[in-house]
């Protein structure tokens, strides 16, 4: 029997069963298929609002800098409103002086002495004798003009009438340019309270798409917010850029060189106070190409068959930032202008703090030594050229050899080698004195002042990545060298009653030193025995470090149960301290040979610095982990040591020139010597800081006037509110630290230099 015809009547049940097995599995598939759509869409979503809400997240963490730059420019305008009221009310009482003084019958009602009466008499007539050659001048020739003009000069006469015009002028432009400003900052503030409003709004926006019944939203609209909310932030922050350009016009104006608004800036204004910087890892790269693709390290251009068309990955002008590349010529000449132009004369001393040659990441371009002592000659004349003849104390870094980050001990042909081509390519800046000591070890000291010692230290004999030395214990250690020469520079600073700073290139702790090597350092540096001496044992001001391209600071010291030794019949020095200190065995031909640029070093073979590995710690660094949070559970275990040991010491990590996250420097002021708004401080120490940074989003698209390439980012004492850089006020703002979430956000991100 035939099967009956299938039409639109045919119910299912009445299909065969093949069709109704067939409309089945699609109906499945169907199905799978929504559910895929489904799951992606959501995906989708998801993703869209976690980017809207890292937008909302940034934009409220600005909102919050604009706030707080909001509140210092009106503190600024309040004490430019102070002293335009001081100059208001002394022109008055200017002004009534001056007409006292020309009002002989007030005289006598004023209950003067007679030398008084006596004195205005003579001011009275010096008055009217001016005004008589006036008058002659006018009816006479323009010769006896001149001359009676002349003569009133040389008198020192001063005409009240016109004095009282110029203070009424005054005084009319003083209340003029307040009014002014207040309404500006008015205005700046209504500004900031709309952004909030709108950053509420886009807020509840975000958290409406969240809800099943919003997804309906375009993700156009929200770009177009997100764009929106951009464009409000990047207004506003030049109009406060503005208000801080015109209160600083204002000031000049009216002739005001301090503001008034920041005692910490008038009093690092002192005559007592004085600055260096330190500015570190330029990495030079002379080989960096413009519209060239990160992924080559900035070293070629795509090609048309790779069909690159995105232009925002493309490098710029002046570098790439958040991309593995090294910094470009033009960086390098503009950051020299730039420091030529603003800090020229105006620092004691440079510390240049390694890591001038270029990373070698690039597999078809590999580098070789000579190119790296020619990326060091010439940073050493871009400084040259930017400081004049302020003393620049260079570093080897670990980019500063080759092979990277390895380095064999003194003596050895490659290492004396090295040395002998970066002091060459330094060109001077070693000292001819400790020329000998450097072609050692890579290390040397230079006096700055009258009363600082910098020692200059070579962090590669301490380096965990270093696989050619060892740890710091065994007798020939190349590390324990070093520790054993710091010791006999600060015995010699204590007997020529100077102080120390300490720079180097990796920064002391247990990730970067190999354990021996680190608390070797930190028993030298904290003085737990100090070298013995006629006068207090020197204090070490500052530890300058590099090499992490980050702006940050950690505690280093021994901990608190390292017990200070105590009068006994015990010496409590280590057997290598006894040697430097009585200048015996091999340390103290050391001292009387090469340190004392007495003798030369001679070539010794080949060898392996690794078999004297003390404390079987891994070669290599350690595994990287999350920077801040180390530094904060350090900050922490520092904290809670009760009590605190007494040689704690600070070291500052300063951030780098290379466009790794955005080229910055650091400026140090330090007290240079004693002064009664310091009296609690001893000359050294440092007082505050200020981080410098160039914005290359913003150069590589429009170039800057030479003096606006790096503007200050921040100032450490008016953002943390920190008295000074003492460790005592380092402890209390690590304790505030450690106990506020809005104060660890903007320490996170100022390390980042995320602003």
């Amino acid at each position: 029997m035939a099967e009956a015809a299938i039409t639109r009547k045919t119910r299912f049940v009445d299909l065969p069963a093949n069709i109704q097995q067939l409309l089945a599995t699609i109906e499945q598939q169907k199905q799978v298929q929504l559910q895929i759509g489904s799951s992606i869409i959501a995906e989708e979503t998801e993703h869209s609002l976690q980017t809207v809400s890292r937008s909302v997240q940034r934009l409220a963490q600005d909102l919050q800098l604009v706030k707080m730059t909001l509140n210092s420019d009106r503190q600024r305008v309040e004490e430019v409103q102070g002293l335009v009221s001081f100059a208001i009310k002394h022109a008055h009482k200017g002004r009534a002086l001056v007409n006292h003084a020309t009002d002989a019958e007030s005289w006598e009602l004023s209950g003067l002495t007679p030398h008084q009466v006596s004195n205005r008499q003579k001011a009275l007539l010096a008055l009217q004798r001016h005004a008589d050659n006036k008058l002659d001048a006018s009816e006479t020739a323009p010769a006896a003009a001149a001359a009676a003009a002349a003569a009133a000069a040389a008198d020192g006469a001063v005409d009240p009438y016109e004095a009282v015009r110029r203070i009424q002028f005054a005084s009319m432009n003083h209340n003029v340019a307040g009014e002014y400003y207040w309404a500006w900052l008015t205005q700046a503030e209504s500004s900031v309270q709309m952004l909030t409003e709108r950053l509420d709004q886009l807020e509840r926006f975000v958290a409406a798409t969240g809800d099943e019944a919003s997804m309906k939203v375009s993700p156009r609209a929200v770009s177009d917010v997100i764009q929106y909310q951009n464009d409000s932030f990047l207004a506003l922050a030049g109009k406060v850029a503005a208000l801080d350009d015109d209160v600083r016009r204002l000031a000049k104006r009216l002739g005001i060189k301090d503001l008034g608004g920041d005692r910490g800036e008038r009093r690092l204004n002192s005559a007592a106070v004085s600055r260096f910087i330190h500015i570190t890892d330029l990495h030079i790269d002379p080989s960096y190409v413009t519209s060239a693709t990160t992924y080559s390290q900035c070293h070629r251009r795509p090609t048309k068959s790779a069909g690159h068309s995105d232009d925002s990955t493309l490098t710029g002008e002046f570098g790439r930032p958040n991309a593995k590349c090294d910094s470009p010529l033009s960086l390098i000449n503009a950051t020299s202008e730039y420091l030529r132009q603003e800090w020229m004369g105006n620092v004691d001393f440079v510390a240049w703090t390694g890591d001038s040659g270029r990373h070698d990441n690039d597999a078809e371009f590999p580098r070789t030594l000579a190119e790296i002592i020619k990326q060091n000659s010439i940073a050493a004349q871009s400084l040259k050229y930017a400081f004049g003849g302020t003393p620049i104390i260079p570093n080897v870094g670990n980019n500063d050899v080759s092979p990277h980050n390895e380095l064999p001990g003194p003596g050895h042909k490659r290492a004396r080698y090295t040395f002998q081509q970066l002091a060459d390519a330094w060109d001077g800046l070693i000292p001819l004195d400790q020329l000998s000591t450097f072609h050692y070890g890579g290390y040397f000291a230079r006096d700055i002042g009258k009363r600082l010692t910098a020692l200059s230290v070579n962090t590669m004999y301490w380096y965990r990545a270093n696989a050619k030395v060892g740890g710091c214990k065994a007798k020939d250690s190349p590390g324990l060298a070093q520790l054993a020469w710091i010791r006999w520079q600060i015995r010699r600073a204590r007997a020529r009653g100077r102080d120390i700073i300490i720079l180097g290139h990796v920064a002391p702790n247990l990730d970067n030193y190999r354990p021996t090597c680190y608390h070797g350092y930190t028993r030298t540096v904290a003085q737990i025995v100090p070298p013995p001496g006629p006068d207090s044992p020197p204090i070490i001001h500052a530890q300058l470090f590099g090499h992490s391209n980050v702006d940050a600071w950690a505690f280093v010291g021994p901990n608190a149960d390292w017990a200070l030794p105590v009068n006994s019949t015990v010496d409590p020095r280590l057997w290598w301290e006894r040697q430097v200190d009585e200048e015996d065995g091999q340390f103290g031909d050391l001292i009387h040979g090469i340190w004392s640029d007495k003798q030369t070093i001679q070539s010794i073979d080949d060898r392996d610095w690794v078999l004297m590995e003390d404390d079987h710690s891994p070669v290599g660094p350690a595994v990287p982990g999350d920077f801040v949070e180390t530094l904060l559970r350090e900050y922490e275990r520092v904290v809670m040591q009760t009590p605190r040991h007494p040689r704690l010491g600070i070291t500052t990590i300063s951030p780098s020139v290379i466009p790794k996250l955005l080229p910055a420097f650091r400026v140090f002021h330090y007290l240079k010597q004693r002064d009664s708004a310091w009296r609690h401080l001893r000359p050294g120490t440092l007082l505050d800081y200020d981080v410098y940074m160039a914005d290359l989003y913003r150069h590589n698209v429009e170039r800057p006037k030479v003096g606006e390439f790096y503007q200050r980012l921040y100032r450490f004492s008016e953002v943390y509110g920190i008295g000074d850089l003492s460790v005592d006020s380092y402890v209390k703002w690590a304790r505030r630290l450690l106990t506020s979430k809005s104060m660890r956000k903007k320490f996170r991100a100022l390390a980042f230099l995320d602003m």
